[in-house]
């Protein structure tokens, strides 16, 4: 079972070449907006919260150089 690419530069709406600094204020930006607490009172924000768990997924790996690194490989290089 293979696993399906994500892009984690299109989910934060970065570019690739972004700096450590420039991906967290994207993450940040992100996640003020779709945080689900943030959205509780407002009945089904299961599409919000799906989307702020794929925001918080892809700044996990984009935050470590390691795993920042092994998405680029997989994307196809810089």
């Amino acid at each position: 079972m293979s696993a399906t690419f994500v892009d984690h530069y299109a989910v934060l709406g970065v570019p690739p070449a972004a700096s450590p600094p420039a991906i967290r204020e994207a993450y940040m930006r992100l996640a003020k907006l779709y945080h689900p607490d943030l959205f509780a009172t407002q009945g089904d924000n299961a599409d919000r919260a799906g989307r702020f768990v794929a925001i918080t997924g892809s700044y996990a790996v984009l935050k470590n150089e390691k795993k920042r690194l092994r998405s680029e490989e997989r994307r196809g290089g810089k």
